[in-house]
């Protein structure tokens, strides 16, 4: 079997990655069962919503995926109790590269076909 390589450096990958963070379930309203569709598999229902993906490294998701997630909760969590706010040129990207960041992540889960991105 071949070793994965993380998405982000050319280290071994392994390391569990939350497709979508903990802190996110905490603030949306809990809604049971979940339909999930996830790697071109079929629908799957369940009452828990944290999928983890082994394809990034420990060094990395523990480190600058870790750093950009916290740095992260302050903007999203309040856009998503509908707090308006301005977002400076610094909170835009910061966002935008947290939204690549996931995309990248969720991409990699659906490589039996093609390449990742």
């Amino acid at each position: 079997m071949r070793k994965q390589i993380c998405l982000f450096c050319n280290r071994q990958a392994g390391s569990r990655e939350h497709l979508w963070a903990a802190w996110i379930h905490e603030r949306l309203p809990k809604r049971e069962p979940i339909r999930i569709t996830f790697a071109n598999r079929s629908v799957a229902v369940s009452n828990n919503p944290e999928i983890t993906v082994r394809t990034v490294c420990g060094v990395c998701n523990n480190g600058w995926m870790s750093d950009l997630e916290a740095r992260c909760i302050p903007v999203i969590g309040n856009l998503m109790e509908d707090i308006s706010l301005l977002l400076d040129t610094s909170q835009q990207t910061l966002l935008s590269t947290w939204a690549l960041k996931a995309a990248m992540v969720l991409d990699s889960t659906n490589t039996r076909e093609r390449n990742p991105f």
